[in-house]
C-alpha cells in the first residue's frame, strides 16, 4: 500500500554580536525524507539503476573504481 511522503526540513541559526561590531554567526540546516514515490526507468525499485541509455556514454567501471578506491 502507498503511502504519502514525509518531507521535513529544518535550521538553525545562532548569533552573536561581539565588540567592535562584529557578528559572528552559525548555522546549519538539514532535511529528511521518507516513503518518496520511486519510478525510475521500467519502474524499477533498484536506485542503483543507471538505464543503458546514460551508462553508454560512460565507463561504468572506471567510475566505480574512482569512487570506491578512495
Amino acid at each position: 500500500m502507498a503511502q504519502n511522503a514525509d518531507i521535513h526540513q529544518w535550521s538553525l541559526v545562532v548569533q552573536r554580536l561581539l565588540p567592535g561590531r562584529i557578528v559572528i554567526s552559525a548555522d546549519h540546516s538539514s532535511n529528511r525524507s521518507t516513503h518518496l514515490p520511486f519510478g525510475g526507468y521500467s519502474n524499477t525499485r533498484n536506485r542503483d539503476f543507471i538505464p543503458s541509455l546514460i551508462s553508454n556514454q560512460f565507463n561504468i567501471a572506471d567510475l566505480n573504481n574512482q569512487l570506491f578506491t578512495r
